[in-house]
């Protein structure tokens, strides 16, 4: 069995979200619109050096989107998924969409020199870091039931082939 490593994640260029409507991306994934059409970009959920995460809504029915945005320049490792040449976490993503715990890949577009990926944003989600800082002290119940989800989507990850790591 092949296994691909997760590991690698991709530091980001942009600052703020008013990039994300500046220039016209190429086709990527067959869209029939461009992203600035299909998606309404919100405030940043996270910033690091793997990416910068937004909130947004898809303007067609207002599901509620988490749209990254990545500089190619940082982007290390590719794959071919349907002819066209993506970063290697979009290939992952796709690879795992069938495994319950991992975040859904929904769109993908590519421009000159960045790549804007889109993944499902759960309602009512909250990062685990965040929501320990909030209570200070988890029930053993609710600390169980948090590392079996983590343990059993690993699992499956490693079971398709994939080694993570880069859980924190």
């Amino acid at each position: 069995m092949e296994v691909k490593d997760m590991g690698r994640s991709i530091p980001n260029i942009l600052e703020n979200g008013s990039h994300l409507h500046s220039e016209k991306e190429k086709q990527g994934f067959h869209h029939s619109e461009s992203f600035e059409r299909a998606y309404r970009v919100g405030s940043i959920l996270g910033k690091g050096g793997f990416g910068t995460v937004y909130s947004g809504v898809r303007n067609r029915d207002g599901v509620l989107v988490a749209i990254k945005h990545v500089a190619k320049q940082k982007v290390t490792d590719w794959m071919e998924v349907s002819n066209q040449r993506v970063p290697l976490e979009v290939c992952l993503l796709k690879q795992l969409s069938h495994i319950p715990g991992v975040i859904k890949l929904l769109d993908y577009y590519e421009r000159t020199d960045s790549c804007i990926i889109v993944m499902e944003r759960p309602d009512q989600a909250k990062d685990l870091f965040d929501y320990i800082t909030e209570k200070i002290c988890l029930k053993e119940t609710v600390a169980r039931s948090f590392f079996k989800q983590v343990v059993e989507t690993v699992i499956a990850c490693h079971n398709a082939g994939i080694i993570h790591r880069d859980i924190k």
